[in-house]
């Protein structure tokens, strides 16, 4: 018996079980560069946010889990070789991304064991996007590079 859905999290139709915690949606490092100079001062270069240089990194917390369809569903897409997929939250972000690395761990819950174990097995995750490109940011339409 699947877990109910009430996750706000979407990956390539997929749609989590419950929201990641922790989720970074804006591991965004800004290209800049520090030049330090004679007598103690420095020289900014700031060439400001690109989005592709934005990765997501998402995981099941302690209670959160995504059942045996997610993590099926969740394994096809990162086997597919080359694609990339709609990402969308709960926070109005939408964003093509590629999936970098999908690490679901089964939990085990008490001595269950057999055929109607494994239809009922939960599972935690770590999962790292790569950012293509980015349509919305805050449920705002994307204008920067």
């Amino acid at each position: 018996m699947p877990i109910p859905t009430v996750g706000g999290v979407v990956l390539g139709g997929v749609t989590f079980n419950t929201d990641p915690d922790p989720y970074e949606h804006q591991n965004w490092k800004k290209r800049a560069t520090v030049f330090k100079t004679i007598g103690g001062g420095q020289v900014i270069q700031d060439f400001g946010l690109v989005q592709v240089d934005n990765t997501v990194q998402l995981q099941s917390g302690q209670a959160q889990f995504i059942d045996e369809v997610v993590r099926a569903s969740l394994q096809t897409l990162y086997a597919t070789k080359g694609a990339a997929f709609t990402f969308t939250d709960y926070l109005g972000n939408q964003f093509t991304v590629f999936i970098l690395d999908f690490k679901p761990t089964i939990f085990k819950m008490g001595g269950a064991t057999g055929p109607a174990y494994a239809a009922t097995q939960v599972y935690h995750y770590t999962m790292s996007l790569q950012v293509i490109s980015i349509q919305k940011l805050y449920g705002v339409t994307y204008t920067g590079a």
